[in-house]
């Protein structure tokens, strides 16, 4: 989980330390749809392609995250 904490740390514009394992989303202080954007865009450069639009909406926690970057 250390690639997904990274890329939300840097997303978010915070410490990898303030991240948990078990983080939600929108529990993150400052987390709105904006930030939720620059995650997405930070998660689909990593990959190399385009989220689907459920893939999207189903990003709820720090492990979404995770199984994304570790799927692809």
């Amino acid at each position: 989980m250390t690639g997904a904490r990274r890329l939300l740390a840097q997303a978010l514009e915070i410490d990898e330390d303030g991240i948990a394992d078990d983080t939600v989303l929108e529990s993150l202080k400052g987390w709105d749809s904006i930030v939720h954007l620059r995650v997405v865009l930070a998660i689909e450069s990593a990959i190399g392609a385009e989220l689907p639009t459920e893939e999207i909406l189903d990003l709820k926690a720090l492990e979404d995250i995770a199984r994304l970057l570790d799927s692809k």
